[in-house]
């Protein structure tokens, strides 16, 4: 099973995570946005750590904040994750990852969007779309 979430604060991804069955490997791919709310970053990570067996963390929409600084914050209050900083390639790991191992992927943040912003450029990206693709394969 994938799930496609937007999202994108501690309170979200508790009433998102807290639903899904404990008997289960729940993985997830997220990161936060640039650019917003940086004291709600470890929080978040503490949150999904505690619902998750595993936690890539991956870009989301850094703006113009550094990318990596994003997910050393994230990675420092998380249990038991891995860092894949292309989010195609993240995506693509977890879905090979419950392919192997079984369970729920996650994708959050995202949701919707279409778009994926590094510094003042769009470009196009949609996770339902890549998750699609690679669960072809399932």
């Amino acid at each position: 099973m994938i799930i496609v979430d937007y999202a994108h604060s501690k309170d979200a991804y508790e009433n998102l995570l807290k639903e899904l069955p404990s008997n289960k490997n729940i993985i997830i791919v997220y990161g936060c946005g640039g650019d917003r709310d940086k004291t709600k970053r470890p929080q978040i990570a503490k949150v999904i750590s505690k619902y998750t067996n595993l936690q890539i963390i991956t870009d989301d929409n850094p703006r113009r904040e550094d990318p990596a600084m994003i997910r050393k914050t994230l990675i420092e209050h998380s249990f038991n994750s891995i860092e894949i900083p292309n989010r195609r390639k993240a995506i693509k790991f977890g879905v090979n990852y419950i392919k192997k191992n079984d369970g729920i992927l996650i994708i959050a943040g995202k949701g919707h969007e279409s778009t994926q912003t590094y510094k003042d450029k769009n470009y196009i990206f949609n996770d339902r779309v890549i998750s699609s693709n690679y669960a072809k394969n399932l």
